[in-house]
C-alpha cells in the first residue's frame, strides 16, 4: 500500500509540464503567423499608403482632413473675328456680319441687325451657314458674293445649322439704308472682335 502511493506521480508536477507545453505551442504558432498570412504587419507613417492618425488634444484620434478639391474654371468664350459691316448706302444689304474663319459646321453668323433682311428671314446670331441656293459655302466671302449677285429685290435660299437641326431660310437683300436709320438693337454673340478686311478681299463694299 505504501509502495503504490510512492509510485503515483505528483499531480502538481503534471500540471506544470502540461502548461509549459501549451505555452511552447502558442509561441510557435505566434512566430509563424506572418509567414502564414504572407504579409507584414500594417505600418503607419511616411513611405506607406496609410497615413498615421493624428492625436487630439484629449488623447483621442482625429481623422486627417481630405485634400482640397481642385475647381476648374469654366472655359472663356472665344474671340470671334467678324467682317465689319462696311456696305455703302444703297448697295445690296443683308444685315448680318459673318465670321472670317469657317468651322466644320459652316460660317458663323455673329451679328444680325434688328429689322434687317436677315432678321426678317429668321436668321439668328449663332447660326452656321453651310449652303446658299443649294451650293455649299466654306467662306464668308462666298456668301457676300451671292448677296451682291442677286442684288436688291433678289432672293437667296440659305441653309443653316442651328443647335442639332438643319433649317432653310429665304433671304431677300434690300438697299442699305443710311447708317443713322439702321436700328441699334442688334442680336450679337458674346466676345466678338471686329476686323475690316482689305478692299481687295471683298467682291463689293460689304454684306
Amino acid at each position: 500500500m505504501k509502495q503504490a502511493q510512492r509510485a503515483r506521480p505528483c499531480r502538481g508536477s503534471q500540471n506544470r509540464r502540461a502548461g509549459s507545453r501549451v505555452w511552447a505551442l502558442l509561441a510557435l504558432v505566434g512566430s509563424s503567423l506572418p509567414l502564414l498570412s504572407g504579409c507584414a504587419p500594417r505600418q503607419f507613417g511616411a513611405g506607406t499608403l496609410t497615413p498615421a492618425p493624428s492625436v487630439g488634444a484629449k488623447g483621442g484620434f482625429t481623422p486627417r482632413p481630405s485634400a482640397a478639391r481642385r475647381v476648374t474654371p469654366p472655359p472663356q468664350a472665344p474671340i470671334l473675328p467678324l467682317y465689319a459691316d462696311t456696305t455703302r448706302e444703297g448697295a445690296p444689304w443683308s444685315g448680318m456680319q459673318l465670321a472670317m474663319q469657317a468651322s466644320a459646321e459652316g460660317i458663323l453668323v455673329g451679328i444680325v441687325s434688328a429689322g434687317s433682311p436677315a432678321a426678317d428671314a429668321g436668321l439668328q446670331a449663332g447660326d452656321y451657314i453651310f449652303q446658299v441656293d443649294g451650293q455649299a459655302v466654306t467662306d464668308a466671302l462666298e456668301v457676300m458674293a451671292q448677296v451682291d449677285r442677286v442684288g436688291v429685290g433678289g432672293s437667296l435660299r440659305v441653309g443653316v445649322h442651328r443647335a442639332a437641326s438643319v433649317r432653310l431660310f429665304r433671304l431677300e437683300p434690300v438697299a442699305r439704308p443710311a447708317r443713322d436709320a439702321v436700328a441699334q438693337d442688334t442680336e450679337t454673340l458674346p466676345s466678338v472682335a471686329f476686323e475690316s478686311p482689305a478692299v481687295s478681299e471683298l467682291p463689293r463694299d460689304g454684306l
